[in-house]
């Protein structure tokens, strides 16, 4: 604490001030134009749209307005007000520029500088959302540590902790994991012979539902089907779902969805079903036939289980670099993360399909949201919180699912799962952990925990700032040792949990050599960095209040002459261990 009391002088607390001024004439900027926005007459920014054009020039000018504050604050001497230094003084030109660039730009001119096309595009726009948060977030933090110099104290003590127990969670899980491969039966039981109806939903499905639809009607030939597909497809979903329907003898209904939501189509969906259990699917997954029994006997033995969420898995793993990026993330997730929170925590989730519930679950806890962009997590907490319904995590229950298409698929499909989350966690957190809604501990810290994950990006950018506090604390060898060992118990959890999860995964096996170990080095810390731009991305837009809107992720489509490597094995050959 010493340390940072030296910090403070007169000229410092006047340049907290000043970064304060900043950041808060920043946010008032942003709030001005987002308002504007947020009419019903305006559209909101968009990439590559006129209001994205003026949207990207705001976010520069508070970008560089707001590190040339920083600028000034750190090159004046102690003893002074004012900038001597030819940097000090840029930044002074900097800042006036963009305060005057910001004001500009609140009236929204109708013709904007062509030149500001190559601001707009979707990875411009990304990389300014997350900056823009990076630097506000830094300048905000900077400002108040100045003018009150414990904060910086304090803010470290907390993102320490953060850092601790999340790391400690995800060795547990780990551990956990392993634990249950090697002293637990991978058996998933025999074919169910129970009333079941399979719900499929597509929107614009058509490359992959020939495939997959067979699939699952040829897998499960006693189960009912109830086929939604939404009004609004353009691609000839519906006309497959009809022509598939022709082509069987089996007991196959259409319920066509015009409500324009997933959500809504499921809600109208739900008055067609007859028997007692349903098994949700997207129109991309293909159910293992024997694994349904997992999910059964889970039902039967469990009363107060409304839902069992099942594995997904993906059909082909390692047809590209995209694949390999997205399989491993989604191992880690399915395989370590989801049976941890489910069995330890008591806080699995609903994750919108491959999952078995029982018909009356989705009445009782008043449908499916159409507003959420999320509507299975928004679902899972309302059950949770609403009803007495239980919600397990069965990985013996398998589907498999497509990866997607593209880099840019697979962007927009994780900013709707982080709005998403953001969504729910600051509609439900504090209804979560307040005191006495007989949830126990261990449910509350789960999901709790869940949801601030979700919303926790901001904290962690504060780590530019708080290494301020290193460049002046005095140096010890027990500070030294002691920071050396905390930062090593950091970065090897990420990997060692990857790299798990590629050795180890019984269902989705890898070679194991340097090569497999290699990648799942590089995609560990990949996804830590990309989940990161990811969740501020997300998080900006939320606060922008920028249009929720559901889009389907495209993905890769099945071609049935290609060749036989390992992915293709594992989508025809039925899991039956």
């Amino acid at each position: 604490m010493a340390s940072i009391d030296l910090l403070y002088t007169e000229s410092q607390a006047f340049g907290g001030t000043l970064l304060l001024y900043v950041a808060g004439f920043a946010f008032l900027s942003l709030h001005a134009f987002w308002s504007r926005q947020r009419r019903s007459v305006v559209s909101p920014p968009r990439p590559v749209s006129r209001r994205r054009y003026w949207e990207s020039l705001l976010l520069v000018a508070i970008i560089t307005g707001s590190i040339g504050a920083v600028t000034i604050v750190f090159t004046t001497p102690p003893s002074t007000l004012l900038p001597r230094s030819l940097v000090g003084r840029l930044g002074t030109v900097v800042i006036g520029e963009a305060g005057v660039v910001a004001l500009a730009i609140l009236s929204v001119p109708d013709s904007p500088p062509p030149v500001l096309a190559i601001l707009t595009t979707p990875r411009s726009t990304v990389f300014q959302h997350v900056v823009a948060i990076l630097v506000l977030t830094n300048t905000l933090f900077l400002g108040v540590s100045l003018t009150v110099p414990q904060t910086y104290t304090w803010m470290l003590a907390v993102i320490l902790i953060l850092l601790f127990v999340g790391v400690t969670l995800n060795y547990l899980s780990v551990g956990y994991n392993l634990w249950n491969k090697f002293t637990t039966s991978t058996s998933v039981g025999e074919r169910p012979e129970m009333p079941l109806t399979v719900v499929i939903s597509a929107f614009n499905e058509a490359t992959v539902l020939p495939e997959t639809l067979k699939h699952n009607v040829n897998a499960l030939p006693q189960a009912e089907f109830l086929l939604v597909p939404a009004a609004s497809s353009t691609d000839g979903t519906r006309k497959i779902m009809k022509e598939i329907k022709a082509d069987f003898s089996r007991d196959i209904r259409i319920a066509e969805g015009t409500t324009g939501s997933k959500a809504g189509d499921l809600n109208e969906a739900w008055n067609h079903i007859n028997t007692s259990y349903v098994l949700l699917l997207d129109a991309d997954e293909t159910v293992v036939p024997d694994s349904v029994g997992a999910a059964y006997q889970r039902l039967n033995q469990q009363s107060n289980v409304g839902i069992v969420q099942g594995r997904k898995l993906a059909a082909y793993p390692d047809t590209s670099a995209l694949s390999g990026f997205v399989t491993v993330e989604r191992q880690h997730s399915t395989w370590i993360d989801h049976p941890f929170m489910s069995s330890i925590l008591n806080s699995g989730h609903f994750a919108g399909s491959a999952a078995v519930m029982r018909r009356e679950v989705v009445p009782d806890v008043g449908g499916f949201d159409p507003n959420a962009l999320t509507e299975d997590i928004e679902l899972s907490v309302r059950l949770y919180l609403e009803t007495d319904w239980d919600l397990v995590y069965e990985p013996g229950m398998l589907v498999r699912e497509l990866n997607p298409t593209s880099w840019l698929s697979l962007l927009r499909q994780r900013e709707r799962w982080a709005r998403g989350w953001a969504q729910v966690a600051v509609s439900y957190l504090g209804d979560i952990l307040r005191p006495n809604r007989g949830l126990g501990w261990r449910r509350p810290a789960g999901l709790g925990w869940e949801l601030f994950t979700a919303v926790s990006s901001p904290v962690y950018t504060l780590f530019p700032a708080l290494i301020v506090y290193w460049l002046f604390a005095p140096v010890t060898p027990s500070l030294v040792i002691s920071s050396l060992m905390f930062t090593l118990y950091l970065i090897v959890e990420r990997p060692v949990s990857f790299v798990v999860a590629s050795f180890f995964d019984p269902k989705i096996p890898a070679p194991q050599n340097i090569k497999t170990v290699g990648a799942a080095l590089f995609h560990s810390y990949a996804w830590m960095i990309f989940g990161w731009i990811i969740q501020l991305h997300a998080i900006y837009l939320q606060l922008a209040g920028a249009t929720e809107s559901w889009d389907v992720t495209k993905k890769q489509s099945i071609d049935p002459e290609s060749g036989g490597s390992r992915s293709r094995q594992f989508f025809k050959i039925p899991d039956t261990e």
